[in-house]
């Protein structure tokens, strides 16, 4: 049985009315205590945490639930330049040489794609309603990059109108209802995506549709840092281990293909382009 922590920042809109409409759902449950938490609850399958940081600092977490947790799950909200109406999720890391949004540069975190697919199966599956919403996986971006346990962001997005849409609200709360009361055991082929851009619609629709799992997806706009060292990475902090690499050929130059290709080659890591 998987242990899930589910946590959020008590400052970011969609953590409070998410997490807020999973309480009200439950019923009554038990508080908790969690260390830095401002408000904890326990449900047996989960502990579920507020803290007053920002959700991109939460390099804590280790502290926080000790050996005791499986796979975090983190609700936030989602902002982009675009207002673009999401739901979303992704993984953390800071594929390049700065780390402006939390976290460490050059770090990726732990992830588990299994759990991954079960969570962004149950969140399609649950938003099925929403047509005027972009459904989608992101590229794998900001804080925090230091954890042991693997997480997964779950988010809505991308302004303070979806983040108060009680649709969008219900559909992520009842997503994590579902999680924790099935199991996580997709049949898939973890996987290493690489290229696309922030939001890799091909890697969605094989996240949705195939029979890959992915882990760390790093966008076109940082392919140029790729070396062993980020490549080692975003194959071993996925447990299970990245078994495969599926590279969007499109808006990546050739050499810069080709290296990235000779460096999973020495990896043993299958590539597969699309």
């Amino acid at each position: 049985m998987v242990k899930y922590a589910i946590s959020y920042s008590i400052n970011d809109m969609v953590g409070r009315n998410v997490i807020n409409n999973f309480i009200e759902r439950l019923g009554k449950i038990n508080i908790s205590y969690c260390k830095k938490a401002v408000s904890c609850y326990d449900i047996g399958k989960a502990k579920i945490a507020g803290f007053d940081e920002e959700t991109i600092n939460f390099d804590f977490l280790d502290d926080v639930f000790n050996e005791e947790i499986d796979f975090i799950i983190v609700v936030s909200k989602h902002q982009s330049t675009s207002n673009m109406r999401t739901l979303s999720i992704h993984h953390t890391g800071n594929p390049g040489n700065e780390a402006s949004f939390g976290g460490r540069p050059r770090e990726l975190s732990y992830v588990n794609p299994i759990i991954t697919k079960y969570v962004f199966k149950n969140y399609y599956k649950n938003s099925k309603g929403l047509n005027d919403y972009s459904f989608t996986f992101e590229a794998t971006h900001h804080g925090p990059t230091s954890l042991r346990k693997p997480l997964l962001f779950i988010e809505i997005g991308s302004t303070e109108k979806e983040w108060n849409d009680s649709n969008a609200v219900n559909a992520l709360s009842q997503t994590l209802i579902d999680v924790l009361e099935g199991d996580p055991k997709e049949d898939c082929i973890p996987a290493l995506g690489i290229g696309s851009t922030h939001y890799p619609k091909k890697f969605t629709d094989l996240e949705l549709n195939n029979s890959y799992c992915f882990g760390h997806i790093i966008s076109k706009y940082y392919v140029d840092y790729l070396d062993k060292d980020l490549l080692q990475q975003s194959i071993i902090k996925s447990i299970p281990n990245a078994k495969v690499a599926i590279i969007e050929k499109k808006g990546i130059k050739s050499e810069t293909r080709k290296k990235i290709e000779n460096i999973l080659k020495e990896l043993s890591i299958e590539v597969i382009y699309v």
